[in-house]
């Protein structure tokens, strides 16, 4: 009789350990998508968000962090069509130093 008591009380299978446990995104997952956010990655912060959204559709913060990414992202959109101000003026100042580093010009300067 003692292997019928053993027998009912058998251990569940990962299968349902898995459907118990309330399933979280991997630590490093997040870990990279907050990277991604302070590193202004928005293209990959919102793949991580989506993807922590995944494993955990009523994750707070990814819930939240996800429209505001998308709406950085449109507007990188918007600053890249119109040119955005730090945009323009690095590649001014890479034009201008491009110029500066041309001899011909600096040559007939000092000629005169």
């Amino acid at each position: 009789m003692p292997l019928l008591t053993q027998g009912t009380e058998r251990e569940p299978t990962e299968e349902e350990d898995v459907e118990d446990e309330d399933i979280t995104a991997p630590v490093e997952l997040i870990m990279e998508f907050l990277g991604a956010a302070v590193d202004r990655d928005y293209q990959l912060a919102s793949i991580l968000c989506q993807m922590i959204l995944i494993y955990e559709p009523d994750n707070p913060e990814a819930s939240e962090f996800l429209p505001l990414i998308q709406r950085k992202l449109l507007e990188g959109e918007n600053d890249e069509d119109s040119g955005s101000d730090e945009e323009s003026s690095q590649s001014s100042s890479r034009s201008s130093s491009s110029c500066s580093s041309s001899s011909p010009l600096d040559d007939e300067d000092n000629d005169e």
